[in-house]
């Protein structure tokens, strides 16, 4: 019986190692900037994303025409896979500042996948207007140089 719980243990400490370096290889920053076109008036209407990654917090802050959203969200690692979860609004809320429930929590915000040396983007419950296919959209930002 010991030997058994001896290799349980080992087993769960062995995944739960793997899941920590998964998300450690995710750490840093992610930027997407888009442009959606112009305003009646002639004005840029633009969006720029922002994803914060650690291994103990994940925030997505979305900056734009009439746009102002400061996400608390839930980076879930798994090798060359990050999913991008809903876990509330910056002051703890689930509700947006206009009180609209646009999220549900763990909601799959995007999801982030390493292939062939891209870093390819599928939209989930977060879509930018006109983006439907998945693409290369977030690049990390210190790979912009």
């Amino acid at each position: 019986m010991q030997r058994y719980m001896y290799h349980c243990l080992l087993i769960i400490g062995l995944l739960f190692t793997n899941s920590v370096n998964a998300a450690e290889e995710w750490d840093g920053k992610y930027e997407y900037h888009t442009s959606l076109g112009t305003t009646v008036g002639g004005s840029v209407i633009m969006l720029m994303y922002e994803l914060s990654v650690s291994k103990t917090d994940c925030t997505l802050n979305i900056d734009g025409y009439q746009t102002m959203d400061r996400i608390k969200c839930r980076a879930d690692a798994k090798g060359d896979q990050l999913l991008v979860r809903f876990k509330s609004y910056a002051d703890g809320s689930v509700k947006n500042p206009f009180g609209i429930e646009i999220y549900k929590v763990d909601a799959v915000l995007f999801e982030l996948l390493r292939k062939d040396g891209k870093l390819v983007t599928t939209w989930k419950a977060e879509q930018p207007e006109n983006l439907t296919e998945p693409g290369e959209y977030f690049i990390k930002a210190d790979s912009k140089k």
